[in-house]
């Protein structure tokens, strides 16, 4: 790994940092990351005067803060879970600041983000330094955003079914526990797993997918899970959806059609140690979705459990916009 103090004569000097942390992520992680940041900062050689460093604010006020900062520097890094940096980059959209690129420290359970641009392996193998020398390369790539029902905004993917089921089941329980280990976590996912087996998409839930003038109408009634894909990491990096593209403008959609194919991601997710590949599951492309149903469909966006989505009964998936993130390789089209 180079040494990244021999870059900071050149276009890193001239960068403006702001370190947005969540001091409660990864089990207070976030804490340590805080009061170690200062340090690591000097040693690689950034000024005092050329960053900044505070704790992100919690909920909506967190868009906001990311949208000001975006005015007075153009890196902002964030050290949270999937939901801080969620948020985070909605407001990096809202902000129109096309000078600005954000970072990621990935202190959630999924972290797919920072898979997918190639730092999370970093992180965990090689700790919070060698992820700021990546960052202070200054490698960028652009990434889309999808805007979901008007309200929210996707980052990574959204399904709906047995999945969502899960994923609210899971968040209960982590909440309820004090222990938030990674190996334990992984269990409380197959447990909750195990809990939503009864969960079905209702007979009448449909898709509409749209790619230019042309749209294609699935019924999915009966099935498992349907999954929305923009990032190809999927289920905490172990599931990896082929062709699919963070800056293309496309979705990739997967369907779980049985409990074998529900079941086979979900224990790959407790044992292996590896990725798996999405295999024969049926999949296909759009850059525009509606989708509508009746009844109860568990709903979960970017690892989070949306009871507010889910209680429609439809939801529209546009394009909303795209903006740059610090990337741990070379961005290739």
């Amino acid at each position: 790994m180079p040494n990244p103090a021999t870059h900071i004569s050149n276009r890193e000097a001239r960068h403006r940092w702001a370190f947005l942390v969540n001091p409660v992520s990864g089990s207070g992680a976030g804490r340590t990351v805080h009061e170690s940041l200062p340090g690591l900062l000097r040693e690689l050689g950034l000024e005092d005067s050329a960053w900044t460093l505070s704790f992100s604010e919690s909920g909506e006020n967190l868009p906001r803060q990311v949208s000001d900062l975006s005015s007075s520097v153009d890196r902002v890094v964030v050290a949270g879970g999937d939901g801080t940096i969620g948020l985070s980059l909605e407001g990096l959209r809202r902000s129109n600041s096309g000078h600005c690129a954000l970072g990621v420290i990935p202190l959630g359970t999924g972290n797919d983000l920072a898979r997918e641009l190639g730092l999370f392996e970093t992180y965990e193998q090689q700790g919070l330094r060698a992820l700021l020398e990546l960052f202070l390369l200054d490698r960028t790539a652009p990434l889309d955003l999808w805007d979901v029902g008007g309200t929210a905004t996707m980052v990574n993917y959204l399904s709906l079914g047995l999945d969502g089921k899960s994923t609210e089941s899971f968040a209960r329980t982590r909440e309820l526990g004090k222990s938030h280990s990674v190996l334990l976590n992984k269990a409380r996912f197959a447990r909750a797993g195990l809990s939503s087996l009864s969960h079905f998409l209702p007979s009448d839930f449909r898709l509409r997918l749209h790619r230019g003038e042309e749209f294609q109408d699935l019924n999915l009634g009966g099935k498992r899970t349907v999954a929305i894909h923009n990032v190809s990491n999927y289920a905490a990096g172990l599931l990896r959806v082929a062709e699919t593209r963070p800056d293309d403008g496309l979705l990739t959609v997967t369907c779980f059609p049985t409990m074998a194919s529900y079941l086979g991601l979900m224990f790959r997710r407790l044992f292996s140690k590896g990725r798996v590949g999405a295999g024969q599951l049926p999949f296909w492309k759009a850059d525009r979705i509606s989708c509508s149903w009746s009844g109860d469909v568990g709903l979960q966006l970017d690892g989070e459990g949306r009871e507010d989505l889910r209680c429609r009964g439809s939801l529209d998936i546009r394009h909303a916009g795209r903006v740059m993130v610090l990337s741990g390789q070379e961005y290739r089209p």
